[in-house]
């Protein structure tokens, strides 16, 4: 009752007006202040979830899960990409109730939730400090000067931009990865920004990686 009237979102490769909320979907809702809001019902321990090739938008259990434990067949998850929201995207390994998230998926599939059930994926650590180069801008991550392939690529991708007000960094392509040339794009309400840089990879004879400011100053 606390939300503001009509903007419950849902994302379907575009995002549509809702009224609904369809267990196993992730939503965007807007308020005017924080708190909280209880839903009551049976519990929900188990879930198989239809998602499109690309970005879904996608909600857990009745309890915790870990992306680790989930079932997926086909193998259509693209490994590192659950995002959750506060304020930005942060990368997490746990949908937790209550809460939407972001999967990237290489194509259309189901895949299967569980309460309860095991790990069946060793985790792996997708940080790329101290392999490539790294710029760290408000405690955000990007990485650039090193070469992957375009499946593993996938694993640096970023979710459709959030709604004004919230905080974003990415390179153009929506990715936190970048070989070369680039630009990187920022969503601040912030003044100012705290850049932090580790260059481990030379960017080759008589060359130096260097940082522009749109009006041209290195």
């Amino acid at each position: 009752p606390e939300s503001i009237d009509g903007t419950l979102y849902s994302f379907d490769i575009s995002y549509n007006l809702a009224s609904m909320l369809v267990p196993g979907e992730g939503y965007w809702l807007r308020f005017d202040n924080a708190g909280s809001s209880t839903i009551t019902g049976a519990p929900i321990n188990e879930l198989t979830i239809s998602l499109n090739e690309g970005w879904n938008l996608i909600s857990g259990l009745s309890e915790d899960v870990s992306i680790y434990s989930v079932y997926d067949p086909d193998s259509i998850i693209v490994p590192g990409t659950l995002y959750g929201f506060n304020g930005g995207y942060i990368e997490t390994d746990m949908l937790v109730p209550g809460k939407g998230y972001w999967l990237r998926t290489f194509e259309s599939g189901d895949i299967i939730l569980t309460s309860g059930t095991l790990s069946k994926v060793k985790p792996y650590n997708f940080s790329l400090k101290g392999k490539a180069n790294s710029l760290s801008i408000n405690n955000t991550e990007l990485y650039f000067g090193v070469e992957l392939s375009d499946r593993e690529r996938l694993s640096y991708s970023l979710p459709p931009k959030p709604s004004v007000g919230a905080f974003d960094i990415r390179f153009t392509g929506d990715t936190r990865i970048a070989s070369e040339e680039t630009e990187i794009e920022v969503m601040s309400t912030s003044q100012s920004l705290t850049i932090g840089y580790a260059v481990v990879i030379d960017a080759g004879e008589r060359m130096s990686w260097v940082l522009k400011s749109k009006s041209g100053n290195e």
